[in-house]
Order: structure tokens, then sequence, then C-alpha cells
């Protein structure tokens, strides 16, 4: 990932101008794919790779009137670590919300009263699981089901698979999340 041509000073001006539509079509013209690389380089699939660009660039909007140019690639660094922070908060939320939802999937299927001790969770588990499956790519069924099920280390999963360990995570917080809005929903339309 070499540096490449340098910024051009009157696109950065344009930038910090915030009015020049122009700039800003530049800016996503020429960075809009750089940033969707580097961030599938940090590990992430290519949907959320755009979703973080798209932030990476609202971020740029606002903050690029605090950016000073001080040698060639410095606009590049600058960038790159607006990149990087914004995947390390991603990481931590989805991280969050992997461990929330893990905590939660027990409780929701011992909620209303309910005595599941006769096999009815496992059930429910099982249909939830069955009506999601589809959703997701082979490798990502196969990291949440490996790490989630299986008690198998992330690292591991990642490496057998080809994805990198935050990929593992990332996946499998996607099923889960799913995972618990199915489980949610047959709770409350009592689909038993």
């Amino acid at each position: 990932m070499g540096i490449g041509p340098q910024t051009s000073p009157s696109l950065l001006r344009g930038l910090a101008a915030g009015s020049d539509s122009s700039a800003w079509e530049r800016f996503m013209r020429l960075y809009g794919p750089l940033l969707v690389r580097w961030n599938k380089a940090f590990g992430l699939q290519q949907a959320d790779a755009e979703d973080v660009a798209q932030e990476i660039s609202a971020q740029v909007y606002r903050s690029i009137h605090r950016f000073e140019h001080r040698h060639a690639g410095s606009f590049r660094g600058w960038l790159r670590g607006i990149a990087y922070n914004k995947i390390r908060r991603l990481r931590e939320r989805t991280s969050r919300r992997t461990t929330q939802s893990l905590e939660t999937v027990g409780p929701l299927l011992a909620s209303r009263g309910r005595d599941w001790g006769d096999g009815g969770a496992e059930e429910i588990f099982s249909r939830a699981l069955n009506l999601i499956k589809g959703e997701f790519s082979p490798n990502t069924w196969s990291a949440f089901l490996r790490v989630y099920l299986g008690g198998k280390d992330p690292a591991a999963v990642g490496l057998e698979i080809g994805i990198s360990r935050n990929a593992v995570y990332l996946a499998s917080g996607r099923v889960l999340g799913r995972l618990r809005e199915v489980l949610e929903g047959f709770l409350e339309n009592e689909v038993l």
C-alpha cells in the first residue's frame, strides 16, 4: 500500500472550504476506493468496509479544518489514523454487543415464567438457528458455530477458515445479533 501520488493542495483547500461540492466529489472518487481497501486490509468484510468508509468520510468532513498539511503523505497518514480509530471503535462496539447477545440468549429462553426443563429451550434455539442459517455466508456461519457453540479459540478458527481473529468476532457478532432478534420474535409471538 504505497503512498502513491500526493494529495493536491487545491483539493485540501476545497475540502477545508466545506461548501465546495466538486472537491468532495473528487475526494470520494479518489479516496473512497482506497478507504474501502484499507478497511478490508484491517479485516472487515466488503459491506462493513464500505460502511466504515462512509463514516470516515463524514469524520473528514467534520474535522478537515483541523488538518495541517506538513509534508507529502501527511494527509493520507491523517486519513489512515481516522480509519484505524473508526475500525477500533467498531470492533469495541461489536465485542460489547456480542457479549451482551450471549448473555441474553439464556434469559430470553428462560423468560415468561415457563419451565424450559423439558427441552423446549433447545428446540426454540435450534429452530432459530435453522431460520437464520441461510442469511449468512458459509465462513460467517462456520465462525459462529465453532466459536460460540463449539468453544474454539477465535484466532484458531480464523486460521482454519482463512479470516482474521477480528473478522471472526465481527462475523459471529452479526449472527448473534440476528439470533437474538429471532429469539425475541419467538417469545413475543409465542411461536412455540
